[in-house]
Protein backbone atom coordinates (compact mmCIF):
# COMPACT_ATOMS: atom_id res chain seq x y z
CA UNK A 1 0.00 0.00 0.00
CA UNK A 2 1.29 3.45 -0.80
CA UNK A 3 2.50 5.39 2.09
CA UNK A 4 1.20 8.16 3.34
CA UNK A 5 3.94 10.15 4.11
CA UNK A 6 5.53 9.67 0.30
CA UNK A 7 6.17 12.72 -0.98
CA UNK A 8 3.52 13.81 -3.94
CA UNK A 9 4.88 16.98 -5.00
CA UNK A 10 5.27 16.97 -8.94
CA UNK A 11 4.34 18.45 -11.68
CA UNK A 12 0.50 18.84 -12.09
CA UNK A 13 0.07 21.13 -15.57
CA UNK A 14 2.39 22.60 -18.17
CA UNK A 15 0.37 24.03 -21.11
CA UNK A 16 0.14 26.65 -23.28
CA UNK A 17 -2.95 28.96 -23.59
CA UNK A 18 -3.85 31.79 -25.91
CA UNK A 19 -4.53 34.51 -24.04
CA UNK A 20 -5.67 38.71 -24.76
CA UNK A 21 -5.32 39.66 -27.92
CA UNK A 22 -1.44 41.31 -29.14
CA UNK A 23 0.74 41.81 -32.02
CA UNK A 24 4.20 39.22 -33.05
CA UNK A 25 5.20 42.35 -34.57
CA UNK A 26 5.77 43.99 -31.41
CA UNK A 27 7.60 40.96 -29.86
CA UNK A 28 10.11 41.20 -32.76
CA UNK A 29 10.53 44.94 -31.98
CA UNK A 30 12.23 43.96 -28.61
CA UNK A 31 15.78 44.60 -28.33
CA UNK A 32 18.04 41.19 -28.49
CA UNK A 33 20.44 39.94 -25.95
CA UNK A 34 19.76 38.66 -22.19
CA UNK A 35 15.96 38.51 -21.39
CA UNK A 36 15.05 40.87 -19.24
CA UNK A 37 12.25 39.43 -16.74
CA UNK A 38 10.07 41.02 -14.00
CA UNK A 39 9.12 38.42 -10.55
CA UNK A 40 5.49 40.03 -10.08
CA UNK A 41 3.55 38.65 -7.26
CA UNK A 42 -0.17 37.54 -8.35
CA UNK A 43 -3.29 39.22 -7.46
CA UNK A 44 -5.35 36.39 -5.73
CA UNK A 45 -2.68 34.87 -3.74
CA UNK A 46 0.95 36.90 -3.51
CA UNK A 47 3.42 35.23 -1.76
CA UNK A 48 5.94 37.14 0.36
CA UNK A 49 8.76 39.55 -0.65
CA UNK A 50 11.46 36.99 0.19
CA UNK A 51 10.40 33.96 -1.69
CA UNK A 52 10.55 36.84 -5.07
CA UNK A 53 13.92 38.62 -3.94
CA UNK A 54 15.30 34.47 -4.33
CA UNK A 55 13.52 34.08 -7.38
CA UNK A 56 14.96 36.95 -8.95
CA UNK A 57 18.71 36.23 -7.62
CA UNK A 58 18.88 32.88 -8.48
CA UNK A 59 17.91 34.03 -11.93
CA UNK A 60 19.98 36.80 -12.14
CA UNK A 61 23.24 34.25 -10.87
CA UNK A 62 22.69 32.47 -14.13
CA UNK A 63 22.90 35.33 -16.57
CA UNK A 64 19.05 36.95 -16.53
CA UNK A 65 18.54 40.38 -16.14
CA UNK A 66 15.63 39.57 -13.35
CA UNK A 67 14.22 42.44 -10.64
CA UNK A 68 11.35 42.35 -8.48
CA UNK A 69 8.32 44.32 -9.90
CA UNK A 70 8.01 47.91 -8.42
CA UNK A 71 4.15 49.12 -8.74
CA UNK A 72 5.63 52.52 -9.38
CA UNK A 73 7.48 51.83 -12.55
CA UNK A 74 6.19 51.77 -15.88
CA UNK A 75 5.12 47.90 -17.64
CA UNK A 76 8.26 46.85 -19.89
CA UNK A 77 6.00 45.74 -23.09
CA UNK A 78 9.72 43.67 -23.92
CA UNK A 79 10.40 42.28 -20.31
CA UNK A 80 8.89 38.64 -19.63
CA UNK A 81 6.48 38.02 -16.24
CA UNK A 82 6.61 35.63 -13.80
CA UNK A 83 3.71 35.87 -11.57
CA UNK A 84 4.19 33.82 -8.53
CA UNK A 85 0.93 32.34 -6.66
CA UNK A 86 1.40 30.47 -3.52
CA UNK A 87 -2.34 28.63 -2.39
CA UNK A 88 -2.54 26.26 0.11
CA UNK A 89 -2.82 22.48 -0.79
CA UNK A 90 -3.81 19.42 0.64
CA UNK A 91 -1.82 19.61 3.92
CA UNK A 92 0.94 19.82 4.88
CA UNK A 93 1.72 20.86 1.07
CA UNK A 94 1.28 23.94 -0.78
CA UNK A 95 0.21 24.89 -4.15
CA UNK A 96 2.90 26.79 -5.88
CA UNK A 97 2.06 28.19 -9.74
CA UNK A 98 4.12 30.13 -11.84
CA UNK A 99 2.99 31.79 -14.56
CA UNK A 100 5.27 33.81 -17.36
CA UNK A 101 4.30 35.88 -20.36
CA UNK A 102 5.03 38.93 -21.99
CA UNK A 103 2.49 41.71 -22.47
CA UNK A 104 3.39 42.11 -26.79
CA UNK A 105 2.80 38.49 -27.05
CA UNK A 106 -0.61 36.25 -26.78
CA UNK A 107 0.50 33.18 -24.95
CA UNK A 108 1.50 32.20 -21.60
CA UNK A 109 3.25 29.26 -19.99
CA UNK A 110 1.87 27.99 -17.02
CA UNK A 111 3.81 25.38 -14.15
CA UNK A 112 2.14 23.89 -11.12
CA UNK A 113 3.63 22.02 -8.34
CA UNK A 114 2.45 20.93 -4.98
CA UNK A 115 5.40 21.08 -2.83
CA UNK A 116 6.26 21.03 0.68
CA UNK A 117 6.87 24.52 2.44
CA UNK A 118 10.24 23.66 3.38
CA UNK A 119 10.77 23.20 -0.32
CA UNK A 120 9.27 26.45 -1.77
CA UNK A 121 11.72 28.68 -2.24
CA UNK A 122 14.56 26.06 -4.03
CA UNK A 123 11.15 24.88 -6.29
CA UNK A 124 10.14 27.67 -6.99
CA UNK A 125 13.29 28.94 -8.64
CA UNK A 126 13.89 25.22 -10.45
CA UNK A 127 10.42 25.88 -12.24
CA UNK A 128 11.13 29.25 -13.25
CA UNK A 129 14.18 28.33 -14.62
CA UNK A 130 12.30 25.59 -16.28
CA UNK A 131 9.60 28.01 -17.72
CA UNK A 132 12.31 30.02 -19.59
CA UNK A 133 13.89 27.38 -20.82
CA UNK A 134 10.13 26.42 -22.47
CA UNK A 135 10.31 30.37 -24.01
CA UNK A 136 13.54 30.24 -25.36
CA UNK A 137 12.71 26.68 -27.02
CA UNK A 138 9.50 27.97 -28.33
CA UNK A 139 9.87 30.33 -31.65
CA UNK A 140 8.06 32.66 -33.12
CA UNK A 141 6.88 30.15 -35.99
CA UNK A 142 5.49 27.41 -33.47
CA UNK A 143 3.64 30.34 -31.35
CA UNK A 144 2.34 31.48 -34.11
CA UNK A 145 0.83 27.87 -34.77
CA UNK A 146 -0.52 27.34 -31.23
CA UNK A 147 -2.60 30.47 -31.85
CA UNK A 148 -3.48 29.54 -35.08
CA UNK A 149 -5.81 26.30 -33.48
CA UNK A 150 -8.99 26.56 -30.91
CA UNK A 151 -6.97 27.11 -27.35
CA UNK A 152 -7.18 23.67 -25.61
CA UNK A 153 -9.30 23.11 -22.58
CA UNK A 154 -7.31 23.21 -19.06
CA UNK A 155 -6.16 19.48 -18.48
CA UNK A 156 -8.40 17.87 -15.44
CA UNK A 157 -6.21 16.58 -13.03
CA UNK A 158 -7.59 14.32 -10.36
CA UNK A 159 -7.20 15.68 -6.95
CA UNK A 160 -6.26 13.53 -3.77
CA UNK A 161 -9.20 12.58 -1.78
CA UNK A 162 -9.60 15.09 1.00
CA UNK A 163 -10.21 12.34 3.56
CA UNK A 164 -8.05 9.46 2.42
CA UNK A 165 -8.69 7.05 5.71
CA UNK A 166 -12.13 6.50 5.06
CA UNK A 167 -11.91 2.68 6.29
CA UNK A 168 -10.19 4.06 10.02
CA UNK A 169 -13.18 4.06 11.71
CA UNK A 170 -14.59 0.00 10.72
CA UNK A 171 -11.01 -0.86 10.69
CA UNK A 172 -10.69 0.18 14.55
CA UNK A 173 -14.28 -0.81 15.65
CA UNK A 174 -13.47 -4.28 14.04
CA UNK A 175 -9.60 -4.59 15.45
CA UNK A 176 -11.06 -3.62 18.75
CA UNK A 177 -13.74 -6.17 18.73
CA UNK A 178 -11.27 -9.04 17.27
CA UNK A 179 -9.00 -7.86 19.98
CA UNK A 180 -11.21 -8.31 22.50
CA UNK A 181 -13.04 -11.48 21.93
CA UNK A 182 -9.28 -12.95 20.81
CA UNK A 183 -8.64 -11.97 24.88
CA UNK A 184 -11.27 -13.80 25.94
CA UNK A 185 -10.18 -16.87 23.99
CA UNK A 186 -6.57 -16.85 25.51
CA UNK A 187 -8.36 -16.50 29.13
CA UNK A 188 -10.50 -19.60 28.57
CA UNK A 189 -7.74 -21.48 26.28
CA UNK A 190 -6.09 -21.26 29.68
CA UNK A 191 -9.25 -22.97 32.02
CA UNK A 192 -9.07 -19.98 34.39
CA UNK A 193 -11.49 -18.63 36.23
CA UNK A 194 -10.59 -15.87 37.99
CA UNK A 195 -12.51 -12.35 37.40
CA UNK A 196 -9.62 -10.12 38.40
CA UNK A 197 -8.03 -11.87 35.50
CA UNK A 198 -10.55 -11.92 32.71
CA UNK A 199 -11.31 -8.05 32.67
CA UNK A 200 -7.82 -7.15 32.52
CA UNK A 201 -7.02 -9.55 29.53
CA UNK A 202 -10.17 -8.81 27.53
CA UNK A 203 -8.89 -4.92 27.78
CA UNK A 204 -5.62 -5.80 26.79
CA UNK A 205 -6.60 -7.76 24.01
CA UNK A 206 -9.41 -4.82 22.67
CA UNK A 207 -6.52 -1.61 23.65
CA UNK A 208 -4.12 -4.25 21.68
CA UNK A 209 -6.67 -4.29 18.51
CA UNK A 210 -7.75 -0.48 18.28
CA UNK A 211 -4.03 1.01 18.95
CA UNK A 212 -2.69 -1.47 15.94
CA UNK A 213 -5.31 -0.37 13.62
CA UNK A 214 -4.98 3.31 14.62
CA UNK A 215 -0.87 3.11 14.09
CA UNK A 216 -1.65 1.14 10.52
CA UNK A 217 -4.15 4.13 9.81
CA UNK A 218 -1.44 6.67 10.50
CA UNK A 219 1.33 5.25 7.85
CA UNK A 220 -0.87 3.67 5.28
CA UNK A 221 -4.52 5.13 3.48
CA UNK A 222 -6.48 2.74 5.02
CA UNK A 223 -9.66 2.50 2.59
CA UNK A 224 -13.22 1.12 3.85
CA UNK A 225 -12.64 -1.67 1.38
CA UNK A 226 -8.88 -2.29 3.28
CA UNK A 227 -11.13 -2.50 6.37
CA UNK A 228 -14.06 -4.86 4.93
CA UNK A 229 -11.05 -7.37 3.70
CA UNK A 230 -9.35 -7.54 7.28
CA UNK A 231 -12.65 -7.96 8.97
CA UNK A 232 -13.59 -10.68 6.61
CA UNK A 233 -9.82 -12.21 7.22
CA UNK A 234 -10.45 -12.25 11.36
CA UNK A 235 -14.13 -13.21 11.62
CA UNK A 236 -14.84 -15.81 9.20
CA UNK A 237 -11.83 -18.17 10.01
CA UNK A 238 -12.83 -17.76 13.60
CA UNK A 239 -16.11 -18.81 13.05
CA UNK A 240 -15.15 -21.47 11.40
CA UNK A 241 -13.13 -22.63 13.81
CA UNK A 242 -15.78 -22.71 16.70
CA UNK A 243 -17.97 -24.20 14.25
CA UNK A 244 -15.84 -26.97 13.09
CA UNK A 245 -15.20 -27.71 16.91
CA UNK A 246 -18.44 -27.84 17.86
CA UNK A 247 -19.91 -30.02 15.67
CA UNK A 248 -16.42 -32.61 15.21
CA UNK A 249 -14.79 -32.48 18.91
CA UNK A 250 -17.22 -30.89 21.33
CA UNK A 251 -17.38 -32.35 24.55
CA UNK A 252 -21.48 -33.63 24.98
CA UNK A 253 -20.83 -34.51 28.30
CA UNK A 254 -19.89 -32.69 31.12
CA UNK A 255 -18.33 -30.25 28.89
CA UNK A 256 -14.81 -30.32 31.08
CA UNK A 257 -13.21 -29.84 27.90
CA UNK A 258 -14.94 -27.36 26.36
CA UNK A 259 -12.24 -24.66 26.77
CA UNK A 260 -10.03 -26.44 23.50
CA UNK A 261 -12.88 -24.58 21.38
CA UNK A 262 -11.21 -21.67 21.95
CA UNK A 263 -7.98 -22.83 21.03
CA UNK A 264 -9.64 -23.71 17.83
CA UNK A 265 -11.05 -20.26 17.26
CA UNK A 266 -7.09 -18.50 17.85
CA UNK A 267 -5.91 -20.91 15.48
CA UNK A 268 -8.61 -19.83 12.83
CA UNK A 269 -7.83 -16.19 13.85
CA UNK A 270 -4.01 -16.55 13.44
CA UNK A 271 -4.32 -18.44 9.78
CA UNK A 272 -6.89 -15.70 8.94
CA UNK A 273 -5.22 -12.56 9.75
CA UNK A 274 -1.70 -13.89 8.26
CA UNK A 275 -2.95 -14.77 4.96
CA UNK A 276 -5.22 -11.65 4.70
CA UNK A 277 -2.39 -9.70 5.16
CA UNK A 278 -0.23 -11.64 2.40
CA UNK A 279 -3.15 -10.77 -0.03
CA UNK A 280 -2.80 -7.51 0.97
CA UNK A 281 0.70 -7.25 0.03
CA UNK A 282 0.49 -8.55 -2.65
CA UNK A 283 -2.49 -6.56 -4.47
CA UNK A 284 -4.73 -3.95 -2.70
CA UNK A 285 -8.38 -5.12 -2.26
CA UNK A 286 -11.16 -3.31 -4.19
CA UNK A 287 -14.65 -2.81 -2.80
CA UNK A 288 -15.84 -5.75 -5.07
CA UNK A 289 -13.42 -7.81 -3.53
CA UNK A 290 -14.42 -6.99 -0.18
CA UNK A 291 -17.85 -7.78 -0.83
CA UNK A 292 -16.65 -10.79 -2.94
CA UNK A 293 -15.20 -12.53 0.24
CA UNK A 294 -17.43 -11.90 2.77
CA UNK A 295 -20.30 -12.99 0.25
CA UNK A 296 -18.37 -16.21 -0.53
CA UNK A 297 -18.07 -17.27 3.25
CA UNK A 298 -21.53 -16.68 3.86
CA UNK A 299 -22.76 -18.32 1.17
CA UNK A 300 -19.70 -21.56 1.34
CA UNK A 301 -21.08 -21.83 5.02
CA UNK A 302 -24.94 -22.37 3.48
CA UNK A 303 -23.37 -24.84 0.97
CA UNK A 304 -21.72 -26.73 3.34
CA UNK A 305 -24.26 -27.08 6.11
CA UNK A 306 -26.24 -27.83 3.27
CA UNK A 307 -23.77 -31.17 2.38
CA UNK A 308 -23.56 -32.23 6.37
CA UNK A 309 -27.57 -31.98 6.08
CA UNK A 310 -27.38 -34.55 2.83
CA UNK A 311 -24.47 -36.65 4.50
CA UNK A 312 -26.63 -37.25 7.80
CA UNK A 313 -29.78 -37.91 5.76
CA UNK A 314 -31.48 -35.78 8.16
CA UNK A 315 -32.52 -32.26 8.48
CA UNK A 316 -33.25 -31.97 11.68
CA UNK A 317 -30.35 -30.34 13.78
CA UNK A 318 -27.51 -27.92 13.56
CA UNK A 319 -24.72 -28.50 10.80
CA UNK A 320 -21.99 -26.99 12.97
CA UNK A 321 -19.11 -28.77 11.35
CA UNK A 322 -20.48 -28.07 8.20
CA UNK A 323 -21.09 -24.82 8.65
CA UNK A 324 -17.17 -24.20 9.96
CA UNK A 325 -15.92 -26.31 6.94
CA UNK A 326 -18.11 -24.25 4.60
CA UNK A 327 -17.27 -21.02 5.68
CA UNK A 328 -13.45 -21.75 5.76
CA UNK A 329 -13.62 -22.84 2.08
CA UNK A 330 -15.93 -20.29 0.79
CA UNK A 331 -13.56 -17.48 2.40
CA UNK A 332 -10.46 -18.89 1.20
CA UNK A 333 -11.70 -19.64 -2.30
CA UNK A 334 -13.28 -16.18 -2.49
CA UNK A 335 -10.14 -14.54 -1.38
CA UNK A 336 -8.26 -16.47 -3.95
CA UNK A 337 -10.36 -15.67 -6.76
CA UNK A 338 -10.16 -11.79 -5.60
CA UNK A 339 -6.58 -11.89 -6.27
CA UNK A 340 -7.55 -12.80 -10.13
CA UNK A 341 -10.55 -10.99 -11.17
CA UNK A 342 -11.67 -7.43 -11.10
CA UNK A 343 -15.41 -7.43 -9.57
CA UNK A 344 -17.74 -4.54 -8.73
CA UNK A 345 -19.64 -4.79 -6.23
CA UNK A 346 -22.76 -4.43 -8.47
CA UNK A 347 -21.52 -7.75 -10.10
CA UNK A 348 -21.25 -9.39 -6.13
CA UNK A 349 -24.83 -7.74 -5.45
CA UNK A 350 -26.05 -9.37 -8.77
CA UNK A 351 -24.88 -12.51 -7.88
CA UNK A 352 -25.78 -12.84 -4.01
CA UNK A 353 -29.13 -11.89 -5.91
CA UNK A 354 -29.25 -14.81 -8.16
CA UNK A 355 -28.05 -17.23 -5.47
CA UNK A 356 -30.63 -16.21 -3.15
CA UNK A 357 -33.24 -16.16 -5.65
CA UNK A 358 -32.34 -19.47 -6.98
CA UNK A 359 -32.07 -21.68 -3.90
CA UNK A 360 -35.43 -20.17 -2.27
CA UNK A 361 -36.86 -21.14 -5.91
CA UNK A 362 -35.99 -24.66 -5.47
CA UNK A 363 -36.55 -25.30 -2.09
CA UNK A 364 -40.02 -24.28 -3.36
CA UNK A 365 -40.01 -26.45 -5.65
CA UNK A 366 -39.01 -29.48 -3.90
CA UNK A 367 -40.54 -28.54 -0.77
CA UNK A 368 -43.19 -31.44 -1.66
CA UNK A 369 -40.41 -34.20 -0.80
CA UNK A 370 -40.89 -33.50 2.97
CA UNK A 371 -44.40 -33.35 3.25
CA UNK A 372 -45.52 -36.48 5.68
CA UNK A 373 -42.59 -38.18 7.29
CA UNK A 374 -39.80 -38.14 4.36
CA UNK A 375 -37.59 -40.80 4.47
CA UNK A 376 -33.40 -40.13 4.18
CA UNK A 377 -33.11 -40.22 0.45
CA UNK A 378 -36.30 -37.99 0.17
CA UNK A 379 -34.23 -35.43 2.26
CA UNK A 380 -30.96 -35.85 0.33
CA UNK A 381 -33.48 -35.11 -3.05
CA UNK A 382 -34.86 -31.95 -1.13
CA UNK A 383 -30.71 -30.79 -0.19
CA UNK A 384 -29.59 -31.42 -3.70
CA UNK A 385 -32.17 -29.81 -5.82
CA UNK A 386 -31.60 -26.31 -3.35
CA UNK A 387 -28.14 -26.66 -3.73
CA UNK A 388 -28.32 -26.92 -7.17
CA UNK A 389 -30.57 -24.33 -7.60
CA UNK A 390 -28.44 -21.99 -5.72
CA UNK A 391 -25.87 -22.84 -7.66
CA UNK A 392 -27.85 -22.41 -11.22
CA UNK A 393 -28.94 -19.18 -9.79
CA UNK A 394 -25.56 -17.74 -8.81
CA UNK A 395 -23.89 -18.67 -12.51
CA UNK A 396 -26.86 -17.52 -14.43
CA UNK A 397 -26.53 -13.93 -12.28
CA UNK A 398 -22.97 -13.67 -12.45
CA UNK A 399 -22.85 -14.35 -16.52
CA UNK A 400 -26.01 -11.83 -17.30
CA UNK A 401 -23.54 -9.48 -15.00
CA UNK A 402 -20.19 -10.78 -16.57
CA UNK A 403 -18.35 -8.20 -19.18
CA UNK A 404 -19.72 -4.55 -17.77
CA UNK A 405 -17.00 -4.70 -15.05
CA UNK A 406 -15.38 -8.04 -14.69
CA UNK A 407 -11.89 -8.32 -16.57
CA UNK A 408 -8.53 -10.57 -15.77
CA UNK A 409 -6.17 -8.95 -13.35
CA UNK A 410 -3.06 -10.12 -15.96
CA UNK A 411 -4.48 -9.55 -19.20
CA UNK A 412 -5.75 -5.79 -18.63
CA UNK A 413 -8.80 -5.96 -20.91
CA UNK A 414 -11.90 -5.63 -20.66
CA UNK A 415 -14.24 -8.60 -21.71
CA UNK A 416 -16.83 -8.19 -24.48
CA UNK A 417 -20.60 -8.21 -22.96
CA UNK A 418 -21.33 -11.73 -23.26
CA UNK A 419 -24.64 -12.87 -24.64
CA UNK A 420 -28.07 -12.22 -22.32
CA UNK A 421 -31.97 -13.59 -23.29
CA UNK A 422 -34.22 -10.09 -24.25
CA UNK A 423 -37.80 -10.75 -23.84
CA UNK A 424 -40.01 -8.35 -25.47
CA UNK A 425 -39.95 -6.00 -29.02
CA UNK A 426 -37.16 -7.66 -31.18
CA UNK A 427 -38.58 -5.76 -34.45
CA UNK A 428 -40.91 -4.38 -36.33
CA UNK A 429 -43.29 -5.28 -38.76
CA UNK A 430 -44.09 -2.59 -42.07
CA UNK A 431 -46.73 -2.81 -44.15
CA UNK A 432 -47.27 0.31 -46.05
CA UNK A 433 -48.38 2.65 -43.74
CA UNK A 434 -49.13 0.63 -41.15
CA UNK A 435 -46.70 -0.29 -38.39
CA UNK A 436 -47.17 -3.16 -35.66
CA UNK A 437 -44.32 -4.40 -33.37
CA UNK A 438 -42.91 -7.71 -32.79
CA UNK A 439 -42.91 -9.53 -29.82
CA UNK A 440 -40.33 -12.56 -28.86
CA UNK A 441 -37.05 -13.45 -27.30
CA UNK A 442 -33.85 -12.94 -28.30
CA UNK A 443 -29.72 -13.15 -27.25
CA UNK A 444 -27.82 -9.72 -26.93
CA UNK A 445 -24.45 -9.35 -26.86
CA UNK A 446 -21.53 -11.67 -27.87
CA UNK A 447 -21.65 -16.27 -27.76
CA UNK A 448 -19.14 -17.59 -25.62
Amino acid sequence: MRSRRRRASGAIAFLVAAIAPGSEAAAQGCPAGAPRVVVAPSAGAPPDGDLLAEIALALTDVGVDAHVDVPAEPVDGCAHRIHVTVEPGFAPQASLRLELSRPSEKVRLFLVERVEPSELAARAVVMARDLLAAARAMPSSRRSEVLARPSPAPPTVEAPRADPASGTLPLAVGSTALGGFTGLGVYLATGADDPRILYPILATGAGIGLGGSLLVSGEWDVTSSDAWFVIAGGLWPTAAGHLIYEGRFADRGDGSDDRDRWTFGLVGTTAGLGLTTLAVALRRPTEGDAALVHSGAAYGSALGGLAEYAARGDIRGVPAAGLGYGAAVGWLAAGTLSLQVDVAPADVLALDLGASLGGLGGAALASPLLFDDPSPDAQRAFLGVAAGSTLIGAGVAWWLAAGTSTGSREGGRSQAPLARPTIGVIGESVLGSRRAPVYGASFIGAMP
